[in-house]
């Protein structure tokens, strides 16, 4: 039996919730050696969806400050991957084609669940 993106999504939300990690180490976005920990403080919003694929996403906006640091970090890994990380499991790692100088991402391709932990997390 062949495991699906979907089957894996979803049996990573059936995890239980409970975290050994900091909430500034809950959400994780890394490449080229260096780490940019999310957290509440640093988001203006974070609204799950679902796309029209039916997978779920999370649109998220940083504060100002963040936002620096997410355009400075997606500056330098312009060719490279950026990793998603999402209580120690990677939600996503796209190659960043140009800067996200926005203050704006969006995490796709979760389940429902997953989606809305990761926006309940931010917005807490």
């Amino acid at each position: 039996m062949r495991l699906t993106r979907r089957a894996l999504l979803a049996a990573l939300a059936l995890l239980s919730v409970a975290s050994p990690l900091r909430a500034e180490e809950r959400l994780v976005l890394r490449g080229g050696g260096q780490e940019l920990p999310l957290g509440p403080r640093q988001v203006v919003s974070a609204s799950p969806y679902e796309d029209q694929v039916g997978y779920w996403a999370v649109r998220v906006t940083l504060t100002e400050e963040a936002g620096a640091a997410f355009g400075a970090l997606t500056t330098a890994l312009v060719g490279q991957t950026l990793e998603v990380v999402f209580d120690g499991d990677v939600l996503m790692a796209p190659k960043v084609m140009e800067p996200i100088t926005g203050g704006e991402f969006i995490v796709t391709g979760l389940s429902q669940i997953q989606a809305r932990r990761l926006g309940a997390f931010l917005r807490s």
